[in-house]
């Protein structure tokens, strides 16, 4: 459910940050994320209360839909392939996270939720004071669901998104394998 949100979330939160920019949008969407975060700890033990939460929760996937046109904006053209690049590591502690959560849920159920509604809390404060929108940064005049008919006719749009696709479940497959316990049989210095 996060997954989903996160992805097609991406839609609407991008154009809220065309309109309002990253200098509001990064902390907001940040400190918004703490709440489904808390709210994870008493909704573990009902799959309704999951789903729901699970929906909330894919608000912080909507943040690469923030980032990429601040960074974009900073930099030129010749630039911003290794700009993005970096921006884009990012993604990497999907990876992290699916490693280290079991470590630190080893050390109390509750305690990977708080040390993720603290570090969004840092982050939405940091974003609110160090986060600056390029002051010539264009502002669409036309409205979204027209901006969104010219994107889909072009065919780079569909090709990006093929890319996006398999890049981003790469990234899901990973995160994902790293955070299955590995099995007995195929732990270090077993037999077999």
């Amino acid at each position: 459910m996060p997954l989903q949100v996160g992805s097609l979330g991406r839609i609407p939160v991008g154009a809220l940050t065309d309109k309002y920019g990253a200098r509001l949008m990064f902390p907001l969407v940040s400190a918004l994320t703490v709440v489904p975060v808390l709210l994870l700890i008493p909704a573990k033990d009902s799959y309704g209360a999951m789903l729901v939460v699970g929906f909330l929760l894919g608000l912080g996937g909507t943040t690469f839909a923030i980032g990429i046109p601040l960074v974009n904006s900073w930099f030129p053209a010749a630039e911003r392939g290794l700009a993005l690049g970096v921006f884009g590591m990012g993604m990497g502690g999907v990876a992290l996270s699916g490693y280290f959560t079991p470590r630190i849920a080893a050390h109390g159920a509750d305690l990977p939720f708080l040390v993720v509604a603290a570090a969004l809390v840092v982050h939405a404060a940091l974003a609110a004071v160090l986060i600056r929108d390029r002051p010539d940064r264009p502002v669409p005049t036309t409205s979204l669901a027209h901006r969104l008919g010219t994107a889909t006719r072009l065919r780079v749009t569909w090709e990006l998104s093929a890319l996006y696709a398999i890049g981003f479940g790469g990234i899901v497959a990973f995160g994902a394998a790293l955070a299955r316990p590995a099995s007995p049989s195929r732990s270090l210095g077993s037999a077999g």
